[in-house]
Parts: structure tokens; C-alpha cells; sequence
């Protein structure tokens, strides 16, 4: 690379001969090369001199902590035979693995390949049909072949080669086309999420302001019941204001029964008003409808809370997913109702998952891990990072990565950034205040024909 870059704790920079004794404390390392031999020191010193330091341009690049000043990183940074294609790869120290280095430093170099460089298209291989090939779909990249190798270690015998790649116009459509925009509509403030914004569809992500409701409730609570409730006038007058907002009528909520569990509703006319005019006479963490002029609501306060459209088969889900959804798979396994239902195809599918509680703030016991490597194996270890004697998990990060392995394209999936527990001016959180708070909402629905 011909320049320095920056994230919030690397630094990624150019080899240096005097890098030799923190490259082999990482290629000299039986653990971290299983997949090929372990260099020796001469093969490390001529390998970083004459791909690392002499070619031009370099081969590679180093990732630097920026806490201690150590190299932690090799990133393999080339140039193929094919004009404007670059090979990425990274080998990374093994007392800092599933601490997210790998996917920092690749994200910033892989931003810097397609917006500074212009290369075409960036492609990576590897053995490690866990760690590795997570890391590359988490980055958006997509299996293009599968290789049969022979492995010249651990015994010898055939290993399978998995090449992912990433075309600019891809990365920068995602980047471009996926973006939560935030809305004040007379006071009452809400996200949507441009991936959503199409015709004929009402959709929105609630905050706390804009409503009637006062104290430990101020302002646009959306909680019915409770130990201690709100006042259901004002309540229902937040409700009325929200559906205003997005241009859409109360009368058409048809609001989930959570409980933590991975039901699915198939929603119908028959369910119109249910949980604000009549009594729901079920219990679901998720609906699915595709008939106009209903209006799907699940909430949250700090849970993750998602949004999904299908444009061809003409439906929508609205999901909640707290880290019990989110070990049942719910949200992918709305995606597969979904199609029993109503035909849809995972590619077809736009997601918005919105704003819930980050891995900034989740931090946990064993049991929340505990369960999602129960569920999920271990790809999902890239979510996890241990904090002391504690955990904290990507929620959201988990479901988006499930809802790609369900099929749904990445460049279909806007996550929301925005931690709900970190921002308790915009959004309420069980995580601080426990059950002294409102709700917040999403909601989703068809237009009727011939609604604007």
C-alpha cells in the first residue's frame, strides 16, 4: 500500500525489514499456519523481503495496535494476473484472534481498495470453512467455487478450497443504497430505512419522542400493559400519532404478543385492531401478512426489532428477536414462512433490522453465548467477544449474518446502527432502566391500492 490507514484500533501500514520478528511470531506459529507448513525464520525473513518490502507494489501489509505499537496482522494485499482485481487474505496473531481485528483491518482495506484504488473486484480463498469463510460473508463477499486441494500438512489427503469474492459496483450499491434516515413529523420523530422505501409499502421504526405520555413514559410510549401502566388514552393518542406520522390509519395495528419464543403469525383481515381495539387471542415474536391495509407492529426496548418486504410476492414480516429469538433463528426462520406462505424467495427479500442494544452495552454471562454456540455452532464466534470474566454479543450482527445464510443478498439487509442503551434521549432500554420505561416500535404494511 502506499499510504497509512486508520481505524479505531489499528494502524495499517506498509512492511518494514525491522517487522521481521513480529512477522515470524506469527508465521512461525504451527497453530495459526495449520493450512500450510510453519515458515523458518529464513523463509519468513526472505518471504517479507522479497514479496512484503521489495515488490512493487507490495504484496502485503502490516496491521498495527495502535494500544501497544505490536503488529498483530499480516494482510495479503495483491494484485492477480487480471487487471483491477486484488487478492485479499489475513493471518492474524493467535492471542488476539476473535477479538474483531481480522474484520477491522479487512473492512478499512477493503474500503480503501474500492474507493481509493478503484480495483474491480476483490477475491479471497481459504481452507477454513468456519472462521475464515464467516469472516468473508460477513464482509459481503460470495462463494464463487469450491476446489478440492491437496493439503501438504496434518497428515496429507485432499482439503476443500472455498474462493468468496466482491464486485465494486456491489460494495458500493450497498453502501450507497442502505441508510436509516431519521423523520419529525409535527415533533414526533422515527426512522425508516431507504431500503424499505418504495411504493406502496408504510413502514417505520418509532423513538421516544413525539407523544402525550408523561414522566418514566415521556413521550411516544407504545406500551399497553405493564405492572404499572400508561394511561391508555394517551397510549392510544401515541399510537394515533406514530400512524399519522407514516401517513397510515391506527385502525389498521395489528400488534405481536411477544414472548420470547419463535412463533410465527400468518396475519389476516381477521386480526385487524388486535392489541389495540380487541383482544389478541395469540402469542407470536413475528407476523407475516401479504394483504393490504394492515399494519404489522412488534417493539422493543433494546431488543431487535426487524422489518422485511418482498417486493415480488407482494408480503411483509415484522419480527422481535431479543438474544431468545435470536438463538431460535426467528428472524431466518420468518424468512422460510414467508416462502411456505406466500412463495417468496430469500433473494427477493429487503430487511431493515433497527435500532437495539449494541455489543457496546450487551454484556453477558455465559448463557447468552452459551446458547447461541448451542445454535449456531462456531460461526458465530465471530459475534462474541469475551470481556473480562463476561461476553458481549452483536445481536444484530447475528441476525443479519443468519438472514444471509438464509439467502437473503447482503445488499438487501440495512442495519441500523444507533445502540438503543447507549442513546436513552432517543430510545428506552431495559438494560438501564429496567422495567421503569415505555416501548418502542416498528411497522410495516401494504398500502391498499390506490393509497398514496
Amino acid at each position: 500500500m502506499e499510504s497509512y490507514l486508520e481505524t479505531p484500533r489499528l494502524t495499517i501500514r506498509p512492511f518494514t525489514m525491522e517487522d521481521f520478528d513480529a512477522l515470524w511470531e506469527i508465521f512461525g506459529d504451527p497453530v495459526v499456519m495449520e493450512h500450510v507448513a510453519p515458515y523458518t525464520e529464513e523463509e519468513t525473513r526472505e518471504f517479507l523481503r522479497t514479496f512484503c518490502v521489495e515488490r512493487d507494489p507490495p504484496g502485503a501489509c502490516a496491521a498495527v495496535r495502535k494500544e501497544d505499537g505490536r503488529l498483530i496482522g499480516y494482510l495479503l494485499c495483491k494484485q492477480i494476473d487480471e487487471p483491477g482485481i486484488c487478492e485479499l487474505g489475513w493471518i492474524f496473531r493467535r492471542d488476539v484472534w476473535r477479538q474483531g481485528y481480522a474484520c477491522e483491518a479487512v473492512s478499512a482495506l477493503m474500503d480503501h481498495l474500492f474507493r481509493v484504488r478503484g480495483v474491480h473486484k476483490v477475491m479471497a480463498e481459504t481452507e477454513d470453512a468456519v472462521r475464515s469463510l464467516g469472516l468473508m460473508k460477513k464482509l459481503g463477499l460470495r462463494q464463487e467455487g469450491l476446489f478440492r486441494k491437496h493439503c501438504l500438512v496434518q497428515g496429507g489427503g485432499w482439503r476443500d478450497l472455498y474462493w468468496c469474492g466482491l464486485l465494486r459496483e456491489d460494495y458500493l450499491s450497498r453502501e450507497a443504497n442502505m441508510s436509516f434516515l431519521t423523520h419529525d413529523h409535527g415533533g414526533v420523530v422515527y426512522h425508516t430505512s431507504s431500503v424499505l422505501d418504495v411504493p406502496g409499502l408504510v413502514h417505520g421504526f418509532s423513538t421516544r419522542l413525539g407523544g402525550v405520555s408523561e414522566g418514566r413514559f415521556a413521550s411516544l410510549n407504545l406500551q399497553k400493559n405493564g405492572p404499572e401502566p400508561d394511561d391508555w388514552e394517551n397510549v392510544l393518542e401515541n399510537y394515533r400519532r406514530f400512524c399519522a406520522a407514516l401517513g397510515t390509519d391506527v385502525r389498521d395495528v395489528v400488534r405481536s404478543r411477544q414472548v420470547h419464543e419463535d412463533t410465527v403469525r400468518h396475519v389476516t383481515g381477521a386480526d385487524r385492531g388486535k392489541g389495540l381495539f380487541f383482544t389478541r387471542d395469540y402469542t407470536a415474536d413475528a407476523l407475516v401478512t401479504n394483504e393490504p391495509g394492515l399494519n404489522l407492529m412488534v417493539f422493543s426496548a433494546d431488543c431487535i426489532i426487524l422489518l422485511l418486504y418482498d417486493p415480488v410476492s407482494r408480503c411483509v414480516g415484522a419480527v422481535h428477536a431479543g438474544w431468545r429469538g435470536t438463538a431460535l433463528d426467528l428472524p431466518a426462520k420468518t424468512v422460510r414462512e414467508m416462502g411456505r406462505l406466500f412463495g417468496t424467495k430469500p433473494e427477493h427479500i429487503r430487511v431493515a433490522i433497527g435500532a437495539g442494544i449494541g455489543p457496546c452495552c450487551f454484556e453477558t454471562h455465559d448463557d447468552v453465548p452459551d446458547a447461541m454456540r448451542k445454535a449456531f455452532g462456531s460461526g458465530v464466534e465471530d459475534y462474541i467477544r469475551p470481556r473480562g470474566a463476561k461476553w458481549t454479543v452483536d445481536l444484530k450482527a447475528i441476525n443479519a449474518w443468519r438472514l444471509r445464510e438464509a439467502g437473503v443478498r447482503p445488499a438487501q439487509i440495512d442495519v441500523c446502527p444507533t445502540c438503543t442503551a447507549c442513546h436513552t434521549d432517543l430510545y428506552w432500554s431495559h438494560r438501564v432502566t429496567g422495567n421503569k420505561r415505555g416501548l418502542q416500535g416498528a411497522l410495516i404494511g401494504l398500502r391498499p391500492e390506490g393509497a398514496v
